[in-house]
């Protein structure tokens, strides 16, 4: 038999009492009263126990009690040395390596068993697994301290601060917030502004740009008309971000992407010659159906407002709060992939050559609502001052972040991976939860003829190294030796004199009941004791409690169990019935059964209450009563003289007496008249004893009268003044 139950406690989350669903199996168990066996003289003076019966059924969880152990319960500590785990916290510490004791992994082993510490299989049990636990985070402290070294040398590479109040920084120690879906979710919805679209066609189509291949529809704004204009397009669900609950938890919920897109400049300082590419200075603005591959950018620089929402409410994401801490999740926006290349071609050329011909362009991001720059080691992009007399930036204070390598691979365009992990720059540690970035190109070479795109990005790819985090957690095994109450029952079997007179029924230890009474818990933490009950060779029973935290909720998830057979849940045991035994001129006049069944002890309950663990019953036994008719015959007459009916007890000598009556009849002139041939074995003087049980028998007494011997002076009625016996 093993029985196991789970259950959670009541636990406290900030300010607020949080209670689980909780399944806890109740046992129904008999209460029983009993009152102790009296002696065999309580017995023999008539004061009979009172019969112990069932009352009612109660449930075990109502007998709450105190948590103090009972005075003969012994209790020990075998937990696992934990020094060489300690060692390792304090190393790994030292290392600047982020430890914490994580008590939600904590685990308490509460065994209570019949055996000794030493004994317990289940206490050995405990103490291998904890061993081994701690081997583990021994083993993970030391991983984390390698990983440690590799972290400070990550997170600490170029990291500067810039002249634009920003952190520089190569790599970040938090994951990111934001998911976007990489499925390039689509949301056809028209964008929203004062302006409306010059053209919608798909992303297949001929007209549309490589970059936004990928969508179902893109619109198109083209000319002057772009020029104080204010564009606003919400992608739906574009993807999740992960936050903080109420509850402390972490969870994502979908949200998504609004930019409004504003304060668009010309850019100056365009090839102005038209004769063959008279568009290339024109303002134009594409807008794509997906979130990932989002916009392109001809000839304006401009000014991005963006925002999250989350889908259904519509309630603004905290992006500003989102500032990260270890584990916790951190966000990043990536604005664009920046680009730039230098102009090697003729100056001023009039018209397009194979050859001679190179983008004159460098791409910027700026922003004045975020404190931290994330730009990856092996990126080419810097913080640089790009005003210059006669070109038009939307720059704060003239300084943007730019490419600043003479070649950008434009094969990567389309992967916005690569724009955040090489080319690309991102921003965090957002002070507002609509953010600005201010974006845009200016030429390389002011007087030659350039023309720009800017293809804006984003990506979710920006967790680049975690600080890594350790834990440990102890363990503790304690044993509570709970003794064995075990009860015997006793019958003793005796004449009303107090001899015995027959063996001893015993009960032995395959017979007796044996009592435990353990400590349980309930769902709320109380606890309350429950009693187990067996019979014969049972294994020594163990209840073994291990208490952990669930890894999300901060409960205490309780596991216990009892091991092994042949123990059930019950206030009482019963001893069985035991018939009398039959003694041969004997029978049963009182018993101390509560039954008072003559004929056998009945069912005896009892409880772990007994005291002297000792049940025991005295049966009385009394002699069969005998009777016999003796008759007195006068031989000379043939007359009876007279007839007596004694009462005796079987097996006694001279029980019966006769000699009493017939020395009267000698005191009147009677001898025994021996010559009777008929009463040759009925001449008892002093008494009669009897072989028979229960069976009356007659006998007779043969007198014959001598006149010589009558005194004058006696009475001639005969039997006046005979003895009675």
């Amino acid at each position: 038999m093993e029985k196991s139950k789970k259950h959670y406690k009541l636990y406290k989350s900030g300010k607020l009492w949080i209670t689980a669903a909780i399944a806890v199996g109740m046992f129904s168990v008999t209460s029983v009263t009993a009152q102790a066996s009296s002696s065999a003289n309580a017995m023999t003076a008539g004061q009979p126990t009172q019969r112990v019966v069932p009352t009612q059924q109660v449930d075990t969880k109502s007998q709450l009690i105190d948590n103090k152990p009972a005075e003969n319960v012994n209790t020990s500590d075998q937990s696992v040395d934990d020094t060489k785990l300690n060692q390792s916290v304090d190393e790994a510490k030292k290392a600047n390596v982020a430890v914490t004791e994580d008590n939600k992994a904590a685990k308490t082993t509460e065994i209570q068993g019949t055996e000794s510490a030493d004994a317990s299989a289940q206490v050995t049990a405990a103490q291998a697994s904890d061993k081994a636990d701690y081997a583990q985070q021994i083993t993970d402290l030391n991983v984390a301290k390698e990983k440690e070294v590799a972290y400070e040398k990550a997170v600490n590479t170029g990291k500067k601060d810039n002249i634009d109040g920003k952190t520089q920084i190569a790599t970040s120690s938090n994951t990111q917030a934001l998911k976007l879906d990489k499925s390039k979710p689509v949301d056809e919805s028209t964008p929203t502004g004062n302006i409306q679209p010059t053209d919608v066609y798909p992303g297949s189509d001929e007209k549309a740009s490589p970059n936004m291949a990928s969508s179902t529809k893109v619109w198109e704004y083209s000319g002057n008309q772009v020029i104080g204009a204010t564009i606003t397009k919400n992608w739906a669900k574009a993807g999740t971000i992960a936050i903080r609950d109420s509850s402390g938890q972490i969870v994502e919920k979908s949200v998504d992407l609004n930019e409004t897109f504003h304060d668009f400049q010309v850019q100056n300082g365009n090839w102005s010659d038209t004769s063959d590419y008279h568009d290339q200075g024109i303002p134009k603005v594409t807008i794509s159906s997906n979130a990932v591959d989002n916009v392109e950018m001809w000839n304006v620089n401009w000014q991005t407002t963006f925002w999250f929402t989350y889908s259904g409410t519509k309630q603004i994401v905290p992006i500003s709060k989102l500032t990260g801490s270890n584990d916790d999740p951190k966000f990043y926006f990536l604005s664009a992939s920046i680009s730039g290349s230098l102009y090697t071609g003729a100056k001023n050329p009039t018209q397009w050559e194979d050859g001679n011909w190179q983008p004159n362009e460098r791409e910027y991001v700026q922003t004045n609502d975020a404190s931290t720059v994330v730009i990856q080691p092996n990126s080419t992009v810097g913080l640089e001052t790009l005003a210059q007399n006669g070109v038009v930036t939307n720059l704060p204070h003239g300084m943007g972040y730019t490419q600043t390598g003479a070649v950008y691979p434009k094969t990567d365009d389309d992967d916005p991976d690569v724009y955040a992990l090489q080319e690309g720059v991102s921003f965090a540690d957002f002070n507002t939860d609509k953010p600005t970035l201010y974006l845009g190109a200016v030429p390389i070479e002011k007087s030659a003829r350039w023309w720009h795109s800017n293809h804006n990005m984003n990506s979710d790819e920006l967790a680049f190294v975690q600080k890594p985090k350790a834990t440990y957690h102890k363990a503790t095994i304690s044993h509570t030796q709970v003794p064995i109450v075990t009860i015997n029952e006793k019958i003793n079997y005796v004449d009303e004199f107090e001899n015995p007179i027959h063996t001893v029924y015993d009960t032995n230890n395959a017979t007796n009941k044996k009592f435990v009474t353990i400590t349980r818990t309930t769902a709320d933490g109380n606890q309350y004791q429950e009693t187990w009950v067996a019979t014969g060779e049972v294994a020594n029973p163990n209840i073994v409690r291990t208490t952990t935290k669930d890894v999300n909720t901060g409960k205490d998830v309780i596991d216990e169990v009892i091991t092994n057979t042949g123990w059930t849940i019950a206030d009482a045991g019963v001893f069985p019935a035991v018939r009398n035994p039959i003694i041969t001129g004997y029978h049963v006049i009182k018993t101390t059964d509560a039954a008072q069944d003559l004929n056998e002890t009945t069912n005896q309950t009892v409880t772990n209450a007994e005291p002297n663990q000792l049940r025991e019953i005295t049966v009385i036994y009394v002699h069969n009563n005998e009777k016999a008719i003796v008759s007195y015959i006068d031989d000379n007459t043939g007359k009876t003289l007279e007839t007596k009916e004694l009462i005796g007890k079987y097996g006694t000598t001279d029980q019966y007496r006769t000699a009493g009556t017939i020395k009267n009849y000698e005191d009147k002139g009677y001898v025994l008249n021996t010559d009777n041939p008929t009463a040759a074995d009925n001449y008892p003087r002093d008494g009669i004893t009897y072989d028979q049980d229960g069976v009356i028998q007659s006998f007779e007494v043969h007198l014959k009268h001598t006149s010589e011997t009558i005194s004058p002076s006696h009475p001639k009625t005969p039997g006046d003044a005979i003895n009675p016996n």
